[in-house]
């Protein structure tokens, strides 16, 4: 299997989880300004995303560390969890997104499907944040709005919503892919340790 067709498995792997989300529909005539100055927008949310991104670059080193220096690497892998968290949370309080989760979310790299309280029309543009817990990374994307319908079997007063992302920095589609193998990963142990 190519290197091609494993990264596009693992971004299209879906997991359930809670999340932050923010969308906003952007009118027609602002869809081209919003792409062409998408980066400067993303750059807004750029201090836990680097954080994070650095971590991942820096795990050989951790472990080097782990293998020679347990409690020195314990240590800094506590540090650095203080630090993204207050990291985090600043940057969520600047810039008006949830510090906690307010969506029930089916996740992928390329999409999100969830319940939202109002009816958009299909095909808009939107803009959409995602807040990823516990690691607080945030990530701005420009999406298409694929389907948005009322269940009238379910009791919610509100319309399931999937939205593919269209624009989103490669780096962040990194970390929310990592973040949606460690869930599964960790929801795959849960179900493992509480199995009769």
């Amino acid at each position: 299997m190519s290197h091609t067709s494993d990264t596009e498995r693992r971004r299209s792997f879906r997991v359930n989880d809670h999340i932050g989300l923010t969308l906003t529909v952007i009118p027609e005539e602002q869809v081209d300004t919003l792409v062409t100055s998408f980066e400067l927008w993303r750059a807004e949310h750029g201090l836990i995303n680097q954080f994070l991104h650095q971590r991942t670059q820096l795990l050989p080193v951790i472990t080097a560390i782990q293998n020679a220096q347990p409690d020195i690497a314990a240590y800094l892998r506590h540090l650095e969890s203080k630090i993204d968290t207050l990291a985090g949370l600043i940057q969520a309080k600047d810039q008006g997104l949830p510090r906690t989760p307010t969506h029930s979310v089916n996740l992928s790299a390329n999409g999100v499907r969830f319940y939202h309280d109002e009816s958009i029309e299909e095909g808009s543009a939107v803009q959409i944040q995602l807040v990823l817990y516990p690691g607080l990374a945030i990530i701005p994307a420009i999406g298409k709005v694929i389907s948005c319908h009322h269940d009238p079997i379910d009791d919610k007063k509100q319309y399931q919503m999937t939205v593919d992302f269209i624009m989103m920095d490669e780096d962040d589609r990194d970390l929310l892919t990592t973040h949606n193998v460690t869930a599964q990963m960790k929801a795959l142990q849960q179900d493992f340790e509480t199995s009769p």
